[in-house]
């Protein structure tokens, strides 16, 4: 909202008035004003979760004065720090804590200024699809640091440390789930419909709409694995093998196919029934999961 009120203010476009006040008096001519996925520069780095999945950018008219439209490099934004550092850069004076929160936070016009220890730094972050960022000042030392991330899970901490601030009060920026849910995730659902498909082709009681749904919701786990797994943790080859495993269960229900029957009920609505409701729980847990 501030940026679209700075833009009325100016009477021109928010991507026209960025580049006009603060890229070219700094020089950061590789940073561009994305507002469209055309305009998305070739050589930029491709966002994702922590875990791995690729995630797209955001973009849009819109949301650009809020961090979504300005794609950028570590060398424009090293100039930024710098001359926001010296005092010389735009409206660095922003910079200036003018509010405080609590006795160890201050706020200035669009900027934090957080006491850590002995360490007083002047930072603001950033999050969109797939991407996080954080640029980081401590005028009593000088520093100045910028750092990018290509992942949804935060890089504060890591600027924090590289500004000095002790790794114990620099905290940690934790992982959208804990590590070994994730983990767990990705190897229970890679084996767990192999499996359950193999026991129940072996199974001397069966019918063909069993195996229909057991094949389904063996496939069925192996896409939830995919998207829930942290596959940044697992290794990537555990799918492949549980995928040959669904395939070799699913070989072993085909060779019993021809003398199955349909249905092997006292009641065959009932058991129509619970596949129906089994099938269509499948698809919805995948339909929740996807992006």
């Amino acid at each position: 909202m501030l940026g679209h009120a700075l833009a009325a203010r100016a009477g021109v476009a928010y991507p026209d008035l960025l580049p006009a006040r603060l890229l070219q008096p700094l020089g950061m001519n590789a940073t561009v004003i994305a507002t469209h996925a055309a305009d998305l520069p070739a050589a930029r780095a491709h966002g994702g979760r922590a875990a791995g999945r690729p995630l797209d950018p955001w973009s849009g008219v819109g949301y650009a004065p809020a961090g979504v439209g300005p794609w950028s490099t570590a060398e424009d934004l090293g100039r930024l720090a710098a001359a926001t550092l010296a005092g010389t850069a735009p409206g660095a004076d922003a910079t200036t804590a003018r509010f405080r929160e609590d006795g160890n936070n201050r706020v200035g016009y669009g900027w934090f200024t957080t006491r850590h220890g002995d360490h007083e730094v002047i930072w603001h972050n950033g999050a969109t699809s797939g991407f996080r960022s954080y640029l980081g000042l401590e005028r009593a030392t000088g520093r100045a640091v910028v750092v990018l991330g290509n992942t949804d899970k935060g890089v504060e901490p890591i600027g924090r440390r590289l500004l000095g601030v002790p790794e114990k009060e620099a905290g940690d920026a934790a992982p959208v789930a804990p590590v070994w849910i994730g983990a767990g995730l990705a190897v229970a659902f890679t084996f767990l419909g192999g499996l359950s498909l193999l026991r129940t082709a072996r199974r001397r009681e069966l019918d063909r709409v069993t195996v229909v749904a057991a094949v389904v919701w063996a496939f069925a786990y192996l896409g939830l694995a995919h998207r829930m797994g942290d596959w940044a943790v697992v290794p990537a080859w555990l799918w492949p093998l549980g995928a040959g495993l669904s395939v070799a269960a699913a070989t072993v229900a085909v060779t019993r196919w021809s003398a199955l029957p349909v249905v092997d009920a006292r009641v065959p609505w009932r058991r129509l029934l619970s596949v129906a409701s089994s099938l269509l729980a499948a698809v919805l847990a995948l339909a929740a999961v996807s992006d």
